[in-house]
């Protein structure tokens, strides 16, 4: 039996994300399965400008992945043997 938890379609999870205050991370973060992808989920808690009402603001994005090693290729120009110095 496995341990790992699978996503059904159309589903999610997120998770209580544990920042800095006054941070401009979201406050909830977690996957969610959509077209069969699993998707980064993001939610910020805010409140209506009038200040009655509570809400989530959410973020759908593609996973990230970062850069495989974070090394970036140049191309370096061939040295001219016909300069004067």
């Amino acid at each position: 039996m496995s341990n790992t938890y699978e996503h059904k379609e159309g589903t999610g999870s997120l998770f209580k994300n544990d920042k800095e205050p006054d941070s401009k991370q979201p406050d909830y973060k977690g996957k969610a399965k959509v077209d069969g992808k699993m998707k980064d989920l993001s939610a910020w808690l805010n409140t209506s400008k009038d200040g009655k009402t509570k809400y989530l603001s959410l973020s759908i994005q593609e996973p990230y992945s970062a850069p495989s090693d974070g090394v970036k290729v140049t191309k370096v120009a061939q040295a001219d043997d016909d300069l004067p110095f």
